[in-house]
């Protein structure tokens, strides 16, 4: 990998990294865009809402179903780092991650725990529910979104993705490490 697409890499990071945790109703919770009719269970990823796209994927995320790709137990040595949303209700830890999609994959991806306690959301902004969905983003590499996870408490997330050809499973440290990852890195001062 050249110099350049490490920095381009590590730009995309960062971006993810401060993008917000997304839009709230009058008690806080997490909402979903008006503009976009989710199902019941999902809401729609819209691909214009990418950062960027990259042939590459960085050292810590692991393709899941061949669809998407996050930062896994099995790829990332350490679990995400979440911030604590005090004045927001469960639930009210947010870890950020970008979210690279495949291109022209339709998929689901889904939190396998309750909406009160686990929720997932990238776009711009990143709305949050128990799974998003999308028919498919075109291009020739990866589609990159900013956005990441809402946790009543820092834990292990099992994540389920399916397309129409394949279901995986994975774990994401939100947090608090999964089986085999280091707990988040402390906070640093600024």
């Amino acid at each position: 990998m050249t110099v350049l697409r490490a920095a381009t890499l590590g730009v995309i990071v960062v971006l993810a990294a401060c993008t917000s945790a997304g839009s709230e109703d009058a008690t806080g919770s997490p909402t979903a865009d008006a503009s976009v009719a989710p199902t019941p269970s999902a809401i729609e990823l819209p691909c214009d809402d990418a950062i960027d796209t990259d042939a590459d994927l960085p050292v810590s995320f692991t393709v899941v179903a061949d669809a998407v790709a996050l930062p896994t137990s099995h790829s990332a040595d350490r679990a995400l780092q979440t911030s604590h949303r005090e004045d927001s209700p469960a639930p009210n830890y947010f870890a950020k991650t970008g979210l690279a999609v495949g291109p022209d994959v339709a998929f689901t991806i889904q939190v396998d725990a309750p909406a009160q306690t686990a929720q997932l959301g990238w776009g711009s902004p990143a709305d949050f529910a128990p799974a998003m969905t999308t028919e498919g983003c075109t291009g020739n590499g990866w589609t990159v979104f900013a956005g990441g996870f809402l946790v009543d408490e820092p834990r292990c997330v099992e994540i389920t993705v399916r397309t129409d050809g394949a279901e995986e499973t994975a774990q994401i440290g939100v947090g608090a490490p999964c089986e085999g990852q280091q707990p988040p890195p402390e906070p640093t001062d600024p």
